[in-house]
């Protein structure tokens, strides 16, 4: 099955989204090539970032910088809308911001260094901080005069204002959810995925069974144990063939046991060839 959000391209400075999920689905395991920032609305969904899941609230932030992988983690029963806005950022629109001022990527800068990209804070800052996303929604819709230059205008505001967020609040540290075996399995797939594991190896290795561990990953995850460890595989060949390696030197420092199996995996969940995927990287590379 193709993960057509791993395909999304960015050919603008920035582009928002408003976006409502009112039943239970399947995202894939992803990461961009641009940034995202995400604004919760609402709704009550976990949502993976990296090797860490969280039950998200309302007036959350998440900083997600190119190739950080993450996912929504939807419940079977969805009580409550999961509504929220989604602002993408070319890098060269955020790279042309940071040679203006560096300031501007202290925002990201800080979540790198505490490898934790969700922003929680008190109600206040956080309905002036959705107020800024919603005026960058509004400017997406009407499309009045000067509206894509007021998107990036805004946009280079909303990174100020997360910037003095992070250095001046005492923001709230969210807490990490656990599950005890789910988590632990899933810390030991995100650690491990370069070696050569499998289902039965990794049960063994937590002494359940095989049928234990596959149920866990298919009710938690709603994917089989495999496809989640390609998937982490995948993600972590795509930042290395954008960071310049090559595509024959990727498969088996990702845990891939032969080229063929990495290129025929690839394909199945791009819907394209890892060459075409750097043709399409280098035409979307610049803004048009």
């Amino acid at each position: 099955m193709s993960n057509p959000y791993q395909n999304f391209q960015l050919n603008v400075s920035a582009e928002i989204h408003l976006d409502i999920s009112r039943t239970a689905d399947v995202v894939p395991l992803h990461s961009h090539g641009f940034y995202e920032i995400l604004f919760v609305a609402g709704g009550d969904v976990q949502y993976l970032l990296e090797d860490r899941r969280f039950q998200l609230q309302r007036g959350d932030i998440l900083l997600i910088p190119p190739g950080i992988s993450h996912r929504p983690l939807f419940p079977e029963n969805m009580s409550v809308p999961y509504e929220r806005l989604a602002l993408w950022l070319h890098s060269d629109f955020v790279e042309h911001l940071k040679s203006l001022n560096p300031d501007l990527d202290f925002a990201f800068q800080t979540c790198r260094a505490r490898a934790n990209y969700l922003l929680r804070t008190p109600v206040s800052t956080w309905s002036a901080l959705g107020a800024l996303f919603r005026t960058i929604y509004r400017e997406s819709t009407e499309q009045k005069l000067g509206w894509d230059v007021a998107i990036s205008a805004h946009s280079a505001t909303l990174l100020v204002h997360l910037g003095r967020t992070l250095y001046y609040l005492e923001a709230v540290e969210p807490v990490t959810e656990t599950d005890s075996l789910f988590d632990d399995l899933f810390q030991y797939v995100l650690s491990h995925y370069q070696e050569r594991i499998s289902l039965q190896t990794t049960a063994q290795q937590f002494l359940v069974s095989t049928s234990t561990v596959s149920h866990l990953f298919q009710k938690r995850l709603g994917i089989s144990f495999y496809h989640f460890l390609t998937q982490r595989r995948l993600i972590a060949a795509k930042n290395a063939i954008l960071s310049g390696a090559s595509i024959q030197s990727v498969w088996e420092p990702c845990g891939f046991a032969d080229y063929t199996t990495f290129y025929r995996s690839f394909r199945r969940e791009y819907s394209l060839s890892p060459r075409d995927f750097i043709r399409q990287n280098q035409e979307n590379r610049t803004l048009k």
